[in-house]
């Protein structure tokens, strides 16, 4: 049951019977028409009736029955109007964000490399990552309820509607709790880890039964595969094969064929991963799962940089789809684009590849600021600014993830039929004058916080930058406090 704090949230808006929104520029992320100057969207409760001119949807509007009694129309017209973006690789983890936000001086001189820099620990990341499942264990629930909302509104806020979990420190119910509250789509995940490669030691070392957690990620499949609400489905996951026995890889695939669903990992996400992976498992990351039978295009790999030529052309052939989260790489240490460019060979294969935020106790950048790395950062990598336009890097964070997740029937793009999901920018000052290319503008200078209003399944969340729906000062308050008392309740040394 969802947190019961009347203070913190109201009942979710109603939708429109009828909803249309003038916008100077629609961004459909439809390749068979991807920009409307002077264009429309016109909603019928959770479902998008038209995109077109705002001469093409009135003649819409004229063909229709007359107009129900809840209906409205919105005047965007100094805004620019893009899908929902779409979030496929993402951890939530707020509930640790006193834990590491307090326990550091404003000064960063001291700041540390940590265990993603320099190649990555490969095999302490192995143990940090089967701790998480213990610190989710002993956090109480109320927490756990406002991580997870804090941090689903912080995505509505970037524009993102859809949001996949590859793994958090949470539980999958509560998330999907908070999704049910706040109107956001999210796909939820069991925890796919069952044992380490410790350190100064050569072999793979249990710590779960891999049967119990494949009938724990069963369970979730079951209660969340495809909620009523349209907004909640899940997936198994394999965190990473670092962590995992064949058992539970070759288990998590066979679920994902069940239920028919993606399959989550992360794989050659480190410099140090294969080097790791030959000496206790025999072979490279890549070729583990070509061996095992699991690669296929439900397969939906975070990272994947450090692969040879032979692993890339397996990835290729099974249609693997890889996704990206460039605003992180640089803050952890990781040189995930320029150590290998592997992006740049992605791409230019013609893989299914999509950005994504990845996730982190203290907060990273939204979805936008994901596409603003990749346009700058592939580009720069390449010597080429065809490689990486704007509008591909909205396609990327929007139709492709789409695509991953097996959700691309309702979601990805501004197209009749599928779901009112979208989200407007204000272009009306100093950084979008003399631009017939906003959407470049945007990249360029502008950022989450620019966004003024999400609609999501039909319902605006978000307008005047305002949440519809909740307190937000509240929330955060209480979220802190709550996020507090656990850093201290795991010893974190906050005054």
């Amino acid at each position: 049951m969802f947190l019961d704090t009347s203070s913190l949230i109201d009942a979710l808006p109603e939708r429109y019977d009828r909803l249309r929104i003038d916008a100077a520029y629609v961004y459909t992320a439809d390749p068979a028409r991807p920009v409307i100057a002077d264009g429309s969207v016109l909603i019928a409760d959770t479902t998008i009736l038209a995109v077109g001119s705002s001469a093409e949807v009135d003649q819409v509007e004229r063909d229709l029955e007359p107009a129900p009694a809840r209906t409205r129309r919105i005047d965007a017209s100094d805004r620019m109007l893009l899908p929902g973006l779409i979030n496929d690789h993402w951890h939530e983890a707020a509930a640790l964000r006193a834990y590491a936000g307090l326990t550091v001086q404003p000064d960063d001189a001291d700041t540390s490399a940590g265990l993603y820099a320099h190649g990555g620990d490969m095999r302490a990341m192995t143990v940090l990552f089967n701790d998480f499942a213990g610190i989710t264990a002993a956090m109480p629930e109320e927490l756990a309820q406002l991580s997870a909302l804090e941090s689903l509104i912080a995505q509505l806020r970037s524009g993102t509607t859809t949001i996949a979990d590859f793994g958090s420190i949470n539980r999958p119910d509560t998330i999907a709790s908070a999704a049910l509250a706040s109107g956001a789509r999210v796909m939820v995940t069991g925890y796919g880890v069952d044992g380490v490669c410790k350190p100064g030691e050569s072999g793979f070392t249990p710590t779960r039964d891999a049967a119990e957690v494949l009938e724990q990620t069963a369970s979730v499949l079951e209660r969340h595969g495809h909620h009523k609400s349209g907004l909640v489905r899940a997936m198994p996951s394999v965190l990473t094969a670092m962590g995992a026995s064949d058992e539970l890889m070759v288990g998590a695939h066979t679920l994902a064929e069940r239920f028919d669903t993606p399959l989550a990992t992360h794989i050659a996400a480190a410099a140090t991963e294969a080097a790791v992976s030959r000496e206790v498992f025999g072979v490279r990351p890549v070729e583990r799962w070509h061996r095992l039978g699991l690669l296929s295009p439900r397969l939906v790999s975070a990272h994947t940089a450090f692969v040879d030529d032979d692993e890339l052309g397996w990835l290729l052939d099974a249609g693997v789809h890889i996704t990206h989260s460039p605003q992180r790489y640089g803050a952890t240490g990781e040189n995930t684009i320029t150590a290998t460019r592997q992006v740049l060979r992605l791409l230019g294969a013609g893989a299914s590849v999509s950005l994504s935020t990845d996730g982190d106790p203290l907060p990273l950048g939204g979805m936008p600021e994901a596409m603003r790395m990749g346009w700058l950062a592939y580009n720069e990598a390449a010597g080429d600014p065809t490689v990486m336009t704007p509008m591909r890097a909205l396609s990327m964070a929007t139709l492709r993830g789409a695509e991953a997740l097996r959700w691309d029937d309702e979601i990805g793009s501004l197209t009749a039929g599928k779901k009112a999901d979208l989200f407007t920018v204000p272009i009306d000052d100093f950084r979008y004058t003399g631009m017939r290319r906003p959407l470049q503008a945007f990249l360029s200078s502008g950022s989450s916080g620019d966004i003024d209003m999400v609609v999501a399944d039909g319902r605006i969340l978000v307008e005047d930058k305002a949440l519809t729906f909740l307190d937000e000062h509240a929330l955060s308050a209480a979220f802190l406090t709550a996020s507090t008392d656990f850093a201290r309740a795991l010893g974190a040394p906050i005054p």
